[in-house]
Formats: C-alpha cells, sequence, structure tokens
C-alpha cells in the first residue's frame, strides 16, 4: 500500500513531534509572558538559541553526554539572561505596586 518503510514512518512522526511540542512550547512561553506582562518578549527566541549553543558547547568542548548537556544548559543561560531581561523586555524601572504587589508601576 505504501511504498514508506515502517522505520523511514516511525522517525518522522518522531521529528514531526519534537518539532511540534518545540514550537508549542516557545509559542506558550511567549503567550504567558505577554499575557502577564503585557510586553511582547523579543529575547524569549534569542535565549532559546543561547541554551541551545551552550549545550552545543558542551557537547563539543567538554565531550559531556546529550541528556547532562541538557540538564547544564538551562541554569548557565539563566545566569547570563538575568542582568538582560529587564532592558531587553523594555521593563526598565518597573516595580511591582506596593498597595497590591503584582501590578507594575512606574518608579
Amino acid at each position: 500500500m505504501l511504498a514508506v518503510p515502517l522505520q523511514a514512518l516511525f522517525g518522522q512522526l518522531l521529528i514531526g513531534l519534537i518539532n511540534g511540542s518545540f514550537y508549542a512550547l516557545l509559542s506558550l512561553g511567549l503567550a504567558i509572558i505577554f499575557g502577564l506582562l503585557n510586553v511582547i518578549n523579543f529575547c524569549h527566541g534569542a535565549l532559546y538559541m543561547l541554551g541551545a549553543f551552550v549545550a552545543w558547547g558542551l557537547l563539543e568542548k567538554t565531550g559531556i553526554g546529550y541528556w547532562p548537556a541538557l540538564l547544564i544548559a538551562p541554569p548557565r543561560c539563566r545566569h547570563f539572561s538575568a542582568p538582560h531581561a529587564p532592558s531587553a523586555s523594555g521593563r526598565q524601572g518597573l516595580q511591582p505596586s506596593p498597595s497590591q504587589g503584582w501590578p507594575l508601576t512606574a518608579q
């Protein structure tokens, strides 16, 4: 019926699920940030790329395994991105309101 080997079909399905879950995770993060802060966070995609680059560097330069590299990369990216996040998202000088605690008000 189909001229596609079963192993190739399952391989393509797996790649499709991996790509789809990546896109869903990326869009969900953008939607949550926009919904909570009312700011389009353009550094979101850049931080994903930074994490991929750090994981690749750990794989190539240190020789550790794939899964340990994926566990080490996000904390390393957080230490880099935390000081830059307010300037990249356009939220400089905003702090929680003392009356309610959550809404951001300008100083």
